[in-house]
Parts: structure tokens; C-alpha cells; sequence
């Protein structure tokens, strides 16, 4: 595992009244740490280990899709005229093999590529100690 490799990732719901929002980091070492908040009053921390072969083949994952030519934002599907077109967002961050790169995607974009960055959420979000 080359040193200094990190994945980062962070959801924002987007409901109203929806306070619910996460973020981790995975470390070079295995170690996923996640800060959850569920309401403006409740925040806590978990942290799961890992190990480097998981971390390995996430990294590798995300070589494989072509996250580095992925555009940093996808755009958002048209607003449909409600009040309530509140997207939830989602964002993925690498650090690894001289690419540094995030990318943020709400809800239901429509870019064709969001099946990729959807691949690598849905491979990161599989490690999560708790599903949020």
C-alpha cells in the first residue's frame, strides 16, 4: 500500500427537516474513521479497521472506473417546480498514485458516467460501520 493513500467520502441529505449527514476517511493503514450526524444536537464518531487488502482493492476499484476523469461535479437532474426539490449530495475524495480528486454528485444526476461514481459509492459505503 503506498503511503499516504486515503479515500474520503461525505453524504448530506436533503430533506428539509433532514439532518442527516456522514463523513469518513480511510487511511493508508486500513483504519475508517466516520463522524455521523443525525440531528443538530447528535454527532458521534465510530471507527472500524479495515486492513490494507480492503483498502487495496477499493483503490484499485476506483482506478479500474476512472474516477480521476470523472468531471469534480455532476450535474444536478432538472428541478421538477416543487418546494421540496432538495437533493440529497454525495462526494468521494482519492488521494493515491499521484491523484488527488474528489467528486460531488447529487441525487439523481443525470450525467451518463453517474454509474460509476454510484459503483465506488456503493464500494466504499459497504465498509461503513454503521449504515447510514
Amino acid at each position: 500500500m503506498p503511503p499516504g493513500a486515503v479515500i474520503g467520502a461525505q453524504f448530506q441529505a436533503g430533506g428539509f427537516y433532514d439532518f442527516t449527514k456522514w463523513q469518513l476517511c480511510i487511511d493508508d493503514e486500513g483504519n475508517l474513521f466516520q463522524w455521523i450526524q443525525d440531528s443538530p444536537n447528535e454527532t458521534r464518531q465510530e471507527q472500524v479497521f479495515l486492513g490494507q487488502d480492503a483498502v487495496l482493492q477499493l483503490l484499485l476499484r476506483f482506478e479500474e472506473l476512472g474516477f480521476a476523469l470523472l468531471p469534480d461535479q455532476l450535474p444536478a437532474p432538472p428541478p421538477s417546480g416543487c418546494s421540496d426539490d432538495y437533493l440529497s449530495t454525495y462526494l468521494l475524495v482519492l488521494r493515491w498514485n499521484g491523484v488527488e480528486k474528489y467528486v460531488i454528485a447529487p441525487a439523481d444526476s443525470p450525467h451518463p458516467d453517474r454509474h460509476k461514481f454510484q459503483a465506488l459509492w456503493d464500494a466504499v459505503h459497504a465498509h461503513l460501520p454503521k449504515q447510514a
